[in-house]
């Protein structure tokens, strides 16, 4: 594989559809890759994308060398090496997914209950209040949202917890008349970039819409 130029740009973003994601061509495409790539090409920045695990941005988050990476508001990175920009580029909608359970209207409705998450994302604070032993949550896994759907149907009273967009592909393919749904919260994605492009990002968010 040819190597990128030295003035390259390394853009690192994680699977978020329809936001980010390895197309069907392994090309990174979506949302934000598509408004990123435009707003670079406006300030003659050359630059290539470059897909990791949460994990691996976990990791690569704390280097004074970081490129340019889309992160949602609750991501946790050392602010001495990451910086994020001021105007939110989209929104992650938390909701709370339920057939025959009984409607909630707050966090606290999902004590003593039966919850699914799926795998790969972090659920930000509501994962830390799910976690509190006194709430007696009982959270089940799912590897993807079609299997999170699946939970949902097999055992009346489960709530699945997932973001709105991500999981739009699979309610509409699963066409389920019953399914409702309770915004939770909304959480915004950013730009952020390490010292070596941090300067420059208030002028690249001077080319959004």
């Amino acid at each position: 594989m040819a190597s990128e130029p030295s003035d390259s740009l390394e853009v690192i973003y994680v699977d978020m559809p329809p936001f980010t994601f390895l197309n069907e061509q392994d090309k990174a495409d979506g949302i934000l890759i598509r408004k990123t790539a435009a707003a670079l090409k406006k300030i003659n920045q050359p630059h290539h994308f470059r897909r990791v695990t949460l994990q691996e941005l976990a990791q690569l988050s704390g280097r004074a060398d970081l490129g340019l990476v889309h992160l949602i508001g609750a991501f946790p990175v050392p602010k001495q090496s990451v910086s994020f920009g001021s105007r939110p580029l989209s929104y992650m909608r938390l909701h709370a997914y339920f057939t025959d359970a009984k409607p909630i209207r707050a966090r606290s409705d999902l004590r003593n209950k039966e919850v699914i998450l799926v795998k790969g994302y972090s659920y930000g604070y509501l994962r830390d209040y799910l976690n509190i032993p006194e709430n007696r949550v009982r959270i089940l896994f799912a590897e993807s949202h079609e299997q999170a759907l699946q939970r949902l149907n097999a055992k009346p009273g489960r709530y699945l917890l997932n973001y709105e967009r991500p999981f739009a592909s699979a309610v509409g393919q699963s066409k389920l008349e019953s399914l409702q749904q309770y915004s939770l919260s909304e959480i915004p994605i950013y730009w952020a970039a390490g010292n070596s492009f941090a300067g420059q990002l208030p002028e690249l968010e001077a080319q959004l819409p």
